[in-house]
């Protein structure tokens, strides 16, 4: 059985923070990305957060975070008109980065980046696969004839599946983003915008990773019920008494998920 932390470690190891707003945790991460503070001090206060969120009449606390908070306050007394924290700053009214060499004319900054950043690359998650009758050839099932069978069942099967497959690759594509804004207010708002704040604010990225989570799970049911129904029906006597209400029935029960979620939008 693992130790049960206590004191500050206690505190240290929780992420009770993220759902308070004693302090503006964005500003805090420009701050450290200045270097006005440090690591440590971004963990202390996190702490700190985290010690107001579990106990907020507690009065006490401990010299390490009461030290962060401290230097956070008079970094932002410092720093309060700094024109990287104004909405309304222009391009022009920010100071340039702090380096020796500046831009260099010619040189693809983009082809040298680092390649393992998401959305750098082109990477597909694969084809959408094609259909019984694709294209619209009559005789083949295209538009304007309907036919089911046993063999058509199993294609769309198939098909499903297929596409549960690009589903868990985006999944992962979603999972790998990471948004490192700039060192100014707007960027640190569009991260948290897509990055989310807490619980109460998932975040674009999580709200789109449920919704992937929850679309894999319907079209899994849409394969198993489809499956199931070839089963059922593995034979064209038993076939012609699939009748289209219980077709229907199947469809839309599978298909539940995604259009109440399509109603929702």
């Amino acid at each position: 059985m693992a130790e049960e932390l206590k004191g500050l470690d206690y505190y240290l190891a929780s992420d009770a923070w993220k759902d308070t707003k004693v302090a503006d945790w964005s500003k805090i991460d420009a701050f450290v990305d200045h270097g006005w503070l440090t690591e440590q001090d971004r963990k202390y206060l996190h702490a700190y957060g985290s010690m107001v969120a579990l106990n907020p009449d507690s009065s006490g606390g401990f010299s390490e975070t009461d030290a962060a908070w401290k230097k956070y306050l008079d970094v932002s007394d410092k720093h309060e008109n700094d024109p990287i924290f104004n909405d309304e700053t222009k391009a022009e009214d920010i100071p340039p980065p702090d380096w020796d060499d500046g831009p260099q004319d010619g040189k693809d900054y983009y082809k040298d980046g680092p390649s393992d950043i998401p959305g750098t690359e082109k990477t597909p998650v694969g084809d959408v696969p094609k259909v019984p009758g694709d294209g619209g050839d009559k005789k083949k099932g295209g538009d304007g004839v309907i036919s089911v069978n046993t063999k058509a069942l199993a294609v769309f099967a198939d098909n499903v599946e297929a596409l549960r497959v690009m589903i868990g690759k985006s999944k992962k594509k979603t999972d790998e983003v990471n948004v490192l804004p700039g060192g100014f207010n707007v960027a640190f708002k569009l991260r948290d915008k897509i990055m989310g704040t807490g619980e109460k604010d998932p975040g674009l990225k999580s709200n789109v990773r449920n919704y992937m989570d929850g679309l894999d799970i319907a079209l899994a049911n849409v394969r198993d019920e489809v499956r199931k129904l070839i089963v059922d029906y593995d034979s064209t006597e038993e076939l012609n008494k699939l009748t289209t209400d219980k077709l229907n029935k199947v469809m839309r029960d599978s298909f539940g998920f995604i259009d109440s979620s399509s109603r929702s939008k």
